[in-house]
């Protein structure tokens, strides 16, 4: 059975190594190639700081959509009943990375809007009238960099997270 790609971090983090995001947003051709990049089963692991071993551990698995502009993903973690799935996108005429994702266990959906420069993608809350963007959690400024091509990272600007991600096979 045919799985969304998982990891709303795994998503963000391989956008963000395309070799035009260093250099400025990147052109249709460049956020197609990343999210080529991107797609593949993902083994993640969580840290906070001043940790060394994982706080938690897991699975995504991220799917290239039709159009080559969207990765949709599947999550599932080692140690808890707990899952979830998002998309990853790029919108040309806004010239903007976006990811929508939901977890079981949490209360509201994650909405972050992102920009390519210094070879990353910094992704930002998006802004809501209900005051969704203000909660505390993954809802937080963070940046998602591909370090090679089995290996990407998001990290959250605050320090307060990071996710390390290890793809286990390409879809």
């Amino acid at each position: 059975m045919d799985r969304y790609t998982s990891g709303i971090a795994g998503l963000a983090l391989a956008l963000a190594t395309a070799p035009a995001a260093a250099q400025g947003p990147p052109a249709t051709a460049d956020a197609k190639t990343v999210m080529a990049q991107l797609a593949g089963i993902w083994q993640f692991a969580v840290y906070q700081p001043g940790r060394s071993t994982p706080v938690t551990t897991g699975r995504r698995d991220m799917r290239l959509l039709a159009d080559s502009l969207k990765l949709a993903w599947d999550e599932t973690f080692d140690d808890r009943p707990a899952d979830g799935s998002g998309l990853l996108g790029y919108d040309a005429g806004a010239d903007a990375f976006y990811l929508m994702g939901v977890q079981a266990g949490t209360r509201s959906p994650m909405f972050l809007v992102g920009h390519a420069g210094n070879g990353a993608i910094q992704f930002d809350p998006a802004t809501s009238p209900t005051g969704l963007a203000n909660r505390p959690g993954v809802y937080v400024a963070s940046s998602v960099r591909i370090v090679d091509r089995d290996h990407f990272e998001w990290l959250a600007a605050d320090g307060r997270w990071r996710v390390e991600f290890t793809r286990l096979a390409e879809l």
